[in-house]
């Protein structure tokens, strides 16, 4: 309602007021931009593609090519650039305030950004309150203030026949995204229940059914943060006595984020434990060392890790 353009009025392209019909449609596809984003090239098999979507960089670059994209439809570039900037940095913000371990600054940084204390709810019903609420006193407002709700004035005459056909047309395609968008949170709420129970399948043992469960969870889509997948298949693996694979996987998953926590202790667990001499133990290990010293000094448990690996290096450990 706000960032609608004005009705045309001067000569503008035919696509100007088709695409006034569409307002409501392309705001609501840029409050989902950089969940689309991620989910559509999760089917290339970008494991970072979600960390790009939910990037500064993604909010700097989309919103110019949405704009060039508006302005050849008669929309000025700066309001087509402006709220695609607004939806989609919002869209973030909202997200960090959940607590979701966004990193906004990658690839610079791949440090998740946290509000602290500050939180907003997660659940479903509690966001529809929380949201809806927000959006009937905007409607108040508005009504206070003499403004149009949920309708805009004078537009319908002006439409061409093709244009009425096309409002018809828009009212099908933003019902169909609201039900796509509400089928694939409820897919993706199934997904994380798995991989849940694979989890713990696997740290209970039960290597088979957790590993199988695990696969059915990393599909589309999947809720797993980057490496997360690899990371369980590399604790399988090691369960089950295949060290190779589990470094493997224990290395792929260090790659894609080597900012958990528990990929960095196992790994240097991994190498310290290994039948090689101390000197190669020592030398494998060192960098997992210094990156639970650095990044993670903060962390009780990253503390209590180093001083057992530690222990296991010592010139005083019994030798392999």
């Amino acid at each position: 309602m706000v960032s609608r353009p004005k009705e045309p009025e001067r000569p503008v392209p035919p696509s100007y007021p088709a695409l006034l019909e569409f307002w409501a449609l392309l705001a609501v596809l840029l409050a989902y931009a950089p969940d689309v984003c991620g989910q559509a090239l999760q089917f290339t098999g970008w494991g970072t593609a979600s960390l790009f979507c939910h990037s500064l960089l993604f909010a700097a670059a989309f919103p110019i090519l949405f704009g060039l994209g508006l302005r050849v439809a008669g929309i000025p570039w700066r309001r087509g650039f402006l709220v695609a900037l607004f939806s989609i940095v919002v869209h973030d913000a909202l997200d960090i305030a959940q607590a979701t371990d966004k990193v906004p600054f990658w690839p610079f940084s791949d440090r998740p950004v946290s509000l602290g204390a500050f939180s907003i709810p997660s659940g479903m019903l509690e966001e529809i309150l929380l949201f809806g609420g927000g959006f009937m006193i905007f409607l108040l407002l508005r009504r206070l203030m003499g403004r149009p709700v949920l309708s805009v004035r004078g537009l319908k005459a002006d439409l061409s026949p093709h244009a009425r056909r096309i409002a018809g047309i828009h009212r099908i395609l933003l019902a169909g995204v609201v039900l796509l968008a509400a089928a694939t949170h409820s897919l993706r709420d199934h997904r994380e229940r798995q991989l849940d129970s694979s989890r713990a399948l696997i740290e209970g043992g039960w290597y088979a059914d957790g590993r199988k469960l695990l696969e059915a969870s990393d599909r589309w889509p999947s809720t797993a943060k980057a490496g997360r997948t690899d990371y369980l298949r590399g604790v399988a693996s090691l369960g089950e006595g295949e060290r190779d694979k589990a470094e493997a996987y224990f290395l792929k998953s260090f790659r894609a984020d080597s900012t958990y926590l528990w990929v960095v202790v196992d790994l240097a667990n991994l190498y310290a434990n290994s039948p090689d001499p101390l000197p190669v133990r020592k030398r494998l290990v060192s960098p997992y060392l210094q990156t639970l010293r650095r990044d993670f000094r903060n962390r009780k448990e990253a503390s209590d890790a180093v001083e057992r690996i530690e222990a296991l290096i010592s010139p005083d450990a019994r030798s392999r």
